[in-house]
């Protein structure tokens, strides 16, 4: 096998043919590339997880169109479970957030997902639209790490969230939040970072996978969940370690 990171990538968007962009900026996955990742296609709606991972960024998309797929790929929820338990990498956006939150409460049914952030995520809920200006405060980029994306979602958080937060988040309009859940080596968003406006972002996510990599948890296989999600898979010898129209 090479000795390069690979990453495999899935979201849970209406098709698991979406492309790139519509998981995620493409200019975040061309970031990846350039910082070492190999990217690996899989559809946790109907696929295993990828063998031999070292992290996982699951994009945005709509889990709201494949609840009860979703919750019958058993296997790939339990991987995704076991991989973040052993502190593996785990990155998610939007609806990759409600992915691997606990349970997906829409008006028609209750949808068991991946049960690692401890909370659940309802649809519908007011729409939320704005640009923004993030800063770090931990997590898995470190702090005072300064870069900018967007907010498109309508589901929302069940109560208040019992996580650490290592997202500061400003809109364009002024508002102000604490965000990015934070749980291990997962953090979770609504956000949707443009890896371009801060380019570091891209290496210090890869750097915490060559950890694990080279730390004594790591997993021999294990797999994503949503119908679009990434993962890693680094060097051995690296240093250790909702709507149609609104996705989420």
């Amino acid at each position: 096998r090479r000795g390069v990171p690979s990453l495999a990538r899935r979201s849970v968007s209406a098709s698991p043919a979406t492309t790139r962009s519509a998981s995620t900026y493409a200019d975040n996955l061309e970031l990846l590339e350039q910082a070492g990742a190999e990217l690996v296609e899989f559809s946790p709606i109907n696929d295993p997880l990828p063998d031999n991972l070292d992290g996982i960024y699951i994009g945005r998309g709509y889990p709201e169109l494949h609840g009860a797929k979703l919750t019958d790929n058993t296997a790939t929820r339990e991987a995704i479970r076991e991989f973040a338990i052993a502190r593996g990498p785990v990155y998610a956006e939007c609806g990759g957030l409600m992915y691997l939150a606990n349970d997906l409460e829409l008006e028609e049914a209750t949808y068991p997902l991946c049960g690692i952030l401890p909370f659940n995520t309802k649809m519908p809920a007011r729409l939320t639209l704005a640009y923004l200006e993030v800063r770090t405060t931990g997590g898995l980029f470190g702090p005072d790490q300064i870069t900018r994306g967007h907010l498109s979602h309508h589901s929302e958080i069940s109560g208040e969230p019992p996580a650490a937060r290592c997202f500061h988040l400003q809109t364009s309009r002024g508002d102000q939040t604490d965000e990015g859940y934070y749980l291990g080596n997962v953090l979770a968003s609504y956000a949707h970072l443009h890896f371009a406006s801060e380019p570091t972002l891209a290496t210090a996510f890869l750097e915490r996978c060559r950890r694990f990599r080279a730390s004594a948890n790591r997993l021999v296989e294990v797999r994503p969940v949503t119908s679009r999600s990434m993962s890693l898979a680094l060097d051995p010898t690296d240093a250790r370690a909702g709507e149609r129209t609104s996705p989420g």
